[in-house]
């Protein structure tokens, strides 16, 4: 069979319409059914989609597990809930009733990697040294480190608190 160039262009034109026609039916196929699976994925599953669980924290450990007056704890990447206007501590956890209260004194200033004196504020993200020690009962608490009422009711609950040798801000 003789190809002229009028038919061969035809004959091209004809396959890109073919390759384009292809593609399309692929896409609309595609579509069709991922729109099916979620369709079903949403009827298997009703409700809010399932969470990823969050590692606990150390806080978290640390008030579940035992403690003796006198141990030494590292508490890695405990985030800060409350800081002291007047005294040298925070509440370090995840907030509510799981919060660990962390004295420090002139040597456990926060300081940066870089050594220099690093504010703290409510979010950030310190690793702490330490040691724990029993808690005063509430209303010493409340006398000595200026706490309110409902402070110095958790923290006797707790019956423990953080001397803390050094605190290290994270991403400092």
């Amino acid at each position: 069979m003789y190809v002229t160039a009028r038919n061969r262009n035809i004959i091209q034109h004809f396959r890109f319409e073919l390759v384009v026609i292809f593609i399309s039916v692929l896409l609309i196929g595609f579509t069709a059914c991922s729109d099916g699976n979620q369709a079903k994925s949403k009827a298997a599953a009703p409700g809010p989609p399932p969470t990823v669980p969050k590692p606990v924290s150390a806080v978290v450990k640390l008030l579940s597990g035992p403690h003796e007056n006198g141990q030494h704890v590292d508490l890695n990447d405990a985030a800060v809930e409350e800081v002291s206007k007047t005294q040298n501590l925070i509440w370090v956890g995840p907030g509510g009733d799981q919060q660990i209260i962390v004295v420090y004194g002139k040597n456990a200033i926060p300081l940066s990697r870089s050594g220099k004196e690093q504010k703290l504020y409510r979010g950030s993200v310190v690793t702490i040294s330490g040691t724990v020690k029993k808690a005063p009962d509430a209303l010493q608490a409340q006398r000595e480190w200026h706490l309110n009422k409902d402070q110095a009711a958790l923290l006797e609950k707790i019956g423990f608190y953080v001397d803390a040798t050094s605190i290290v801000p994270q991403g400092v």
